[in-house]
């Protein structure tokens, strides 16, 4: 098989850390790939996973059942390249973190399809064009723009409302400034707001910054003011390779023209005003528990339905959006282009390769935006856009002075501040400097169509977990008398599976003889597995059980 630079570098191999028997030793992403893995097997195949879902050494003995599952769910075109490449390498990471030594071998494979399906997304790449499922679901940075200028609308005039707020604050992280991948979704406050189950002050003076380990956060160094803190993500491992520190990113470092993270910094303090947790971005239905990765589908399936424009397709619309801006009919700078990069976790290149598309004109997304069903209806925002050729427009904010005009979006006028000659690296590139207080006038406004909200009274929301602890407890003597019941119905069966279960996970190190004789076991020679040779329904009857204790004492 081929060179893998993990397994065949002895200074690399030798730093892999192994031996690991929780999921608490796994990286990140990696907890993230097993618990998938996890999740399907004790649904389907609840046998031969482990008696936690913290303990990982079934994987070790069902890493073949695993990879033929990631090959059935992931394979293209079921999913993308790089989601099977994920769930490979992650496997073959988890299987090295459990002993090196035996599955060195194993985990070659995966590796070697893993960087084979890179290669192929690369050369996808090459062509600059999104394929028919992304162009499908794809959604222009202004349009984007446009529904969090709506949905912003319908929180301030109901503050308390948390489905508003965290659809407007998603669109927010990745509109106002540079989106990152899927790291908002589980980033932490810090510090927390909420401390015991109870709401706490914000901090009144400066913060120390958050721990470096596991975990992202948006850090309030200064009251009010926050900071991006990426500690793990999937580009970390190949910084701290080349000796780069932790990514800090305030806000307030806007970079000019182009983001606007003062204003940003604003909207976080109200949407944790009005809705206190230590989580970013939260369930709408749970504000303690971070969003869940469907949950994020779901919301942006109910802002652009029919489309469900995910993250990637996020970050493609504002690169999209930002290499394609103007400013005074010229082109953004290489500076400038290269700083969106870094904030958004890849390289100009990368940004080049493989976000810049080419089928993609910003100019004829003209569908209507459809309002989500609230009982008010909100006047439409007109959506202000540059007639230059190619150019494309940045939605700037609504002052602070100009809150009481909820319905009006303030005039585009650009603000790309650039550097003297004299500062540059280049001193022959002369950066255009915009004429300060008279800046040229903009094209008429183009609006965008908003269609009302359709008059449908909301349904009552049902709560399943309530409905299933108050019928628990209504019916606590008829559902145990129904457990007891089925236990004793089934009393071999279960026995037999939980005891499978053990032996194969190592709960249970050896069977007793009666054991074997009683639930009639066998060893599989080719990988140690143990196994029943009864049928499924198979109950015994007294006197076979006896003869069973009977055989075992001799």
């Amino acid at each position: 098989m081929a060179y893998v630079k993990k397994l065949d570098v002895p200074t690399v191999f030798d730093e892999v850390k192994t031996g690991v028997t929780t999921s608490a030793g796994l990286k990140k992403h990696e907890k993230e790939r097993y618990s998938v893995w996890y999740n399907h097997f004790w649904a389907t195949n609840r046998e031969i996973v482990g008696p936690t879902k913290a303990n990982i050494l079934w994987v070790g003995n069902h890493w073949q059942t695993i990879l033929a599952y990631i090959h059935e769910t992931y394979d293209p075109p079921k999913s993308s390249g790089n989601t099977l490449r994920n769930h490979l390498e992650g496997l073959a990471n988890v299987l090295l973190a459990i002993d090196k030594t035996r599955f060195k071998e194993a985990t070659r494979p995966m590796f070697n399809l893993g960087l084979t399906t890179q290669q192929i997304i690369d050369k996808a790449n090459e062509d600059s064009k999104l394929d028919e499922e992304d162009l499908a679901n794809y959604v222009s940075y202004r349009k984007l723009v446009a529904m969090r200028n709506l949905y912003e609308t319908l929180w301030r005039a109901d503050p308390k409302d948390l489905k508003l707020n965290i659809y407007h604050l998603l669109l927010a992280v990745n509109t106002y400034i540079p989106p990152l991948r899927l790291d908002w979704l589980d980033m932490l406050v810090y510090p927390p707001r909420i401390v015991d189950g109870r709401p706490v002050k914000p901090p009144t003076g400066p913060v120390t910054a958050p721990p470096e380990d596991s975990n992202n956060y948006l850090w309030e160094s200064m009251p009010g003011e926050w900071s991006i803190v990426m500690n793990h993500d999937k580009i970390e491992n190949k910084r701290e390779q080349r000796g780069l520190a932790r990514q800090i990113m305030p806000l307030k470092d806007d970079i000019p023209g182009i983001t606007d993270g003062k204003r940003l910094n604003g909207i976080i303090n109200d949407s944790l005003n009005a809705a206190p947790r230590n989580y970013v971005l939260v369930g709408v239905r749970d504000k303690n528990r971070p969003m869940p990765a469907s949950g994020f589908g779901s919301a942006m399936l109910a802002m652009f339905k029919p489309k469900k424009p995910l993250q990637n397709l996020l970050r493609k619309a504002y690169i999209n959006h930002v290499h394609r801006m103007k400013v005074d009919g010229m082109e953004l700078p290489e500076r400038a282009l290269k700083e969106v990069a870094n904030r958004m976790r890849h390289t100009l290149e990368v940004a080049r390769g493989s976000y810049r598309k080419i089928n993609l004109a910003e100019e004829d997304d003209d569908t209507p935006i459809v309002l989500p069903t609230k009982p008010e209806k909100p006047k439409s925002l007109p959506i202000v856009e540059s007639r230059a050729p190619r150019s494309l427009p940045l939605i700037v904010p609504r002052s602070a002075a100009n809150d009481d005009s909820e319905d009006e979006v303030e005039e585009y006028r650009p603000s790309l501040i650039l550097r003297s000659a004299a500062n540059d690296e280049d001193e022959d590139f002369k950066y255009p400097m915009l004429p300060g207080p008279a800046p040229s006038p903009v094209a008429a406004a183009r609006p965008v169509t908003v269609a009302p909200p359709p008059s449908v009274k909301p349904k009552p929301y049902f709560n399943p977990a309530k409905y299933q602890a108050e019928y628990r407890a209504t019916h606590k003597t008829e559902i145990m008398a129904q457990k007891t019941a089925y236990f004793a119905a089934n009393k071999h069966s279960i026995l037999r599976s939980k005891l499978i279960g053990n032996l194969n996970n190592g709960a249970v190190k050896k069977p007793t003889k009666a054991s074997i004789l009683k639930y009639g076991l066998r060893q599989r020679p080719e990988n140690g597995l143990w196994e029943t040779t009864q049928a499924t329904d198979y109950k015994p009857s007294e006197h076979q059980l006896e003869d069973a204790n009977v055989q075992a004492c001799h």
